[in-house]
């Protein structure tokens, strides 16, 4: 499951540098921010399969190559 960060203070930091993976556009990158821990995905507890599951709009989810892409990325593989 994924679970709510609140506010952070170094949002816009991350805001930018999530948005630029390929396939995450500013918008998903701000509702993933909303929703999901980020050091969850660094640490494993939310994996690639997982985190493509990420409902980033109401019709659509994030998918696999979107979540692939984050995981690699704050992995730094």
């Amino acid at each position: 499951s994924f679970h709510v960060t609140g506010v952070q203070t170094c949002a816009l930091p991350i805001l930018r540098m999530l948005s630029l993976v390929p396939l995450v556009s500013k918008t998903t990158a701000e509702k993933i921010l909303e929703e999901i821990n980020l050091l969850d995905i660094i640490d494993g507890s939310i994996d690639a399969t997982e985190l493509s599951q990420f409902q980033k709009t109401e019709k659509a989810k994030l998918g696999k190559k979107a979540a692939d892409n984050i995981v690699k990325y704050l992995k730094g593989v």
